[in-house]
């Protein structure tokens, strides 16, 4: 944009998923990370600190304690 002041364009938005095919039931993210990446809970944990310092940098919050749920998120993407 700043490099090419004299070009117009418009910047669209548009929903999609992450993970098409997780279930519609929750699950425990740091299992859903253990899965996924094939580490043990204390890698994820550790994994999961550095993205939350990456997030908090941006002013965006983060969760991955055990409470913390993932789940298909289809129905929500077409309100």
């Amino acid at each position: 944009m700043t490099s090419a002041p004299d070009l117009d364009f418009e910047v669209r938005w548009l929903p999609y998923q992450l993970n098409p095919v997780a279930s519609e039931d929750p699950s425990s993210k740091t299992e859903m990370y253990m899965k996924k990446f094939g580490k043990t809970r204390e890698q994820v944990q550790q994994m999961a600190q550095g993205m939350g310092e990456k997030f908090a940098a941006v002013g965006l919050p983060f969760r991955t304690e055990d409470g913390a749920l993932v789940s298909n998120t289809y129905q929500s993407h077409r309100v």
